[in-house]
């Protein structure tokens, strides 16, 4: 006789910021699932508009809805997260942003997949993205390389998002959960230490359909000047912070250099923003000297480079 089968508890997090036009969709998304051992931990980020109001509505129609208020630590998706794991109850974690969709046979298929291969510590689904309604834009979030995932990740060709694994919580807790000084990028960076953690074991699953979405706007872009700045201080931790946790993996020296110079990517990157940007002159070369002298100190560019980026871009 076929043994039942066993089906863990599932418990999905997801932080929010003002997000009242959007968050009943996405909590939507996780009520319909067909898979029904689950619960959703909601943390707020401070939210001035009704959005607290809205999930604790959907907290007392629904038992499996637990909201969360980060009321100290530095604000972000990191803390807000790291709450998330701290306060759940299940064997495994979904990461959800507040904007972003689950389908129906989500948990249900990654759940399915865990009966497979027990002995991982998470696995990779596939991701689609979405810019209004899902359907309305059939690219992948996560396209397939003939690169490895750590040198994918390392050189911000991310071969996927927060929301595509399934995570044993005992490991999210070995490896220490998020980091809370990032706000961006907060995500790779966690990836790069899974992979990098010690006899790590996961299976990326591509044989079936997205079982999830981003929702990415048509006119998304990161906008202003303190988005720019940010953005710039945060890749600038995540070269420092990546290059001291390859550093210090015991790897060969040609595979560590190649790592390095895989990190010119997210530089790379960058600099595109700010060249998309609508900024001055004087704006620009600003961001320039920061991200380039800094880059130069922690020696992932070289005096060259900074020639050519005076000749090209500025």
């Amino acid at each position: 006789m076929e043994q039942a089968f066993k089906e863990p508890l599932v418990s999905v997090i997801m932080p929010v910021y003002n997000r009242a036009g959007l968050i009943a969709e996405s909590l939507e998304s996780v009520v319909n699932q067909i898979y029904g051992n689950w619960e959703l931990i909601v943390v707020d980020d401070g939210s001035k508009d009704s959005t607290q109001d809205i999930v604790a509505g959907y907290a007392q129609r629904d038992s499996r809805i637990s909201l969360f208020k980060r009321i100290n630590g530095k604000k972000g998706p990191s803390r807000c997260r790291n709450i998330g794991i701290n306060n759940c109850h299940g064997e495994f974690v979904v990461f959800l942003d507040s904007d972003d969709l689950l389908v129906p046979c989500c948990l249900e298929r990654r759940v399915r997949q865990f009966a497979l291969s027990p002995e991982n510590d998470f696995w990779v689904f596939p991701m689609g993205i979405f810019h209004e309604h899902i359907g309305d834009n059939s690219e992948a979030a996560n396209q397939p390389s003939s690169l490895g995932d750590l040198e994918r990740f390392i050189g911000f060709n991310f071969p996927w998002t927060v929301t595509s694994p399934l995570w044993r919580r005992s490991f999210l807790k070995k490896i220490g959960g998020f980091n809370e000084k990032y706000t961006h990028f907060e995500d790779p960076e966690l990836h790069i230490r899974a992979l990098l953690h010690k006899n790590v074991r996961y299976d990326v699953c591509r044989e079936r359909g997205f079982d999830c979405y981003w929702r990415l706007p048509k006119d998304y872009r990161h906008k202003g000047k303190k988005a720019l700045d940010s953005n710039i201080k945060a890749l600038i931790n995540f070269i420092i912070d990546v290059r001291s946790i390859v550093s210090s993996q015991g790897f060969e020296k040609n595979y560590v250099d190649n790592l390095e110079s895989r990190l010119r990517g997210p530089l790379f990157t960058t600099i595109s923003q700010i060249l998309e940007g609508k900024i001055s002159w004087s704006e620009r070369k600003r961001l320039f000297d920061i991200l380039l002298k800094d880059c130069l100190d922690i020696g992932i560019i070289q005096s060259k480079h900074i020639i050519l980026f005076q000749i090209y871009y500025i």
